[in-house]
């Protein structure tokens, strides 16, 4: 098995244990299961619904989907959001896609002191 091959056969173990990571990734008519780092707000925003700007990465892999270019727009878990920077792993397995999205702001009963 190459490394490669291993790498692909941890990530789909890592899908598999952690549902919760896992979300949809659509590019170019490709529809594909990313795994996603939760979402940093970069705004100081304090009424629910309103909009602000977030940030994240999502993790593909190279084989279920074409490599997007900086600046193009993806749908990560039913949102569009713009394509800021885009790497690939060591053995050529994976996108690491970094991302931002106007998403409006959703507080639950914890937020609330």
């Amino acid at each position: 098995m190459t490394l490669k091959e291993s790498a692909q056969t941890a990530y789909a173990a890592i899908k598999t244990l952690q549902p919760d990571l896992v979300v949809t990734v659509i590019y170019n008519g490709q529809t594909c299961e990313g795994t996603r780092t939760p979402l940093v707000d970069g705004t100081d925003l304090s009424v629910s619904g309103e909009k602000g700007m977030t940030s994240g990465q999502v993790r593909v892999s190279a084989a279920d989907l074409a490599k997007p270019d900086k600046g193009k727009t993806i749908t990560v878990d039913g949102v569009d959001s713009f394509v800021t920077n885009v790497q690939t792993d060591g053995v050529e397995a994976f996108y690491m896609i970094d991302f931002t999205n106007q998403r409006p702001v959703e507080f639950s009963s914890d937020d609330i002191i």
